[in-house]
């Protein structure tokens, strides 16, 4: 079960849908959220008691930030696209793009989860912020397992599918400002180079 919700109480009602389904049919690892935002910590405590995966879009930070801090009463920016407070609770952090909603490129993600900042440069639930280790596991390892696809994908391990990605610098080396400047070499998909050239990664 996948549900799309914004707002509080929006959240609320889907917890409750869950909760009753759970009563009735009791079932493990059922659900996934989306878009849960804004979330008070009392919605993100009963999240973390059903089982409930919030699926939060860091790349909203950036491009939609501005606009979100003008219309929402500042006592409810904490509550903002959380994510240090749900890796605090003990729940998986996976992380969307929502595209096209905003772009979809993946680094850009990763970058706004690490920086948190607004396209004004204003900060962005600051407090949220998440280090680039906790930023790539959540849209890797994170969204596998959210999408119940952890056995197959999310990890580099024997018997996973072979989808990588080389990139021109280390995200984790870099500083959280230069993220989004780093480029994609080459793509792989089940093993085979979709994108980019791989003369080089035998020395040629």
């Amino acid at each position: 079960m996948a549900a799309h919700a914004i707002g509080d109480r929006a959240i609320d009602l889907v917890l409750d849908a869950y909760a009753e389904a759970q009563r009735r049919y009791p079932r493990a690892d059922s659900s996934t959220g989306s878009s849960t935002s804004p979330l008070p910590a009392r919605t993100r405590s009963r999240t973390a008691q059903l089982g409930v995966i919030p699926v939060p879009q860091g790349r909203f930070a950036t491009e939609l930030g501005d606009g979100m801090l003008a219309a929402i009463a500042p006592e409810r920016h904490p509550w903002l696209y959380r994510q240090r407070s749900l890796l605090a609770a003990r729940l998986t952090l996976p992380d969307s793009l929502d595209r096209p909603v905003v772009t979809g490129a993946p680094l850009l993600g990763i970058h706004d989860m690490v920086n948190r900042r607004t396209a004004a440069d204003a900060p962005f639930n600051s407090g949220e912020a998440i280090t680039t280790e906790q930023a790539v596991r959540a849209y890797a390892a994170g969204s596998a397992y959210a999408s119940h696809a952890e056995s197959t994908r999310g990890t580099v391990a024997a018997g996973r599918l072979a989808d990588l990605v080389v990139l021109s610098d280390d995200p984790t080396a870099v500083s959280p400002a230069s993220i989004s400047g780093i480029s994609v070499l080459a793509t792989f998909t089940g093993g085979e180079c979709r994108f980019g050239r791989v003369g080089w990664l035998a020395g040629g």
